[in-house]
């Protein structure tokens, strides 16, 4: 075997240590970016009352944050009805669907309206707490086409709002 010329190696190290830091840099700040989105969950998290059911919508338009919602439940006991492990069956963790409460957004229950969420319409009735929405808040013009506006003017009531994050929480 021939050695590598010791001037071929830092040559090449020299040319490739650069755009290492370069692209070191640029992944720095898209992940300083969900950090920030992630934090900000979990402090929201916070403020929602203890075995409270919330119902997430992502907006954030990117696949990573797609499980973010469930940040709001790292420091709470909350019943978050999106489950990035349940779903896709890659992990040991399932629903265990009998026990689910027949969950209600306002009154439509997941069976009549276009949006599904979980729930056992076998079960007894359980409205939804909260409704977290979180990523690009201009999207949210798509609950008009799913029916669900009118639900949450009449049932729910913005409790907290930023650029990222809009929560609603049931009216007593």
């Amino acid at each position: 075997t021939c050695p590598i010329p010791k001037w071929v190696l830092w040559t090449a190290v020299l040319t490739y240590l650069p755009f290492h830091f370069l692209l070191l840099q640029q992944r720095q700040v898209a992940l300083d970016d969900l950090n920030l989105n992630a934090i900000e969950l979990s402090e929201v998290g916070k403020t929602m009352l203890p075995y409270s059911v919330v119902l997430p919508f992502d907006y954030s338009g990117n696949w990573l944050k797609g499980h973010f919602s469930n940040y709001a439940g790292f420091n709470n006991h909350l019943v978050i009805l999106d489950n990035y492990e349940c779903e896709t069956g890659y992990f040991p963790v399932v629903w265990n669907e009998d026990k689910l409460p027949n969950t209600l957004l306002g009154n439509l229950n997941r069976l009549n309206c276009n949006y599904t969420w979980k729930g056992n319409p076998y079960q007894l009735e359980k409205k939804i707490d909260y409704i977290l929405i979180y990523g690009n808040i201009p999207y949210q013009k798509d609950f008009d086409r799913r029916g669900l506006t009118s639900e949450f003017k009449n049932n729910y009531r913005v409790v907290y709002t930023s650029n990222f994050i809009k929560l609603f929480k049931l009216k007593s």
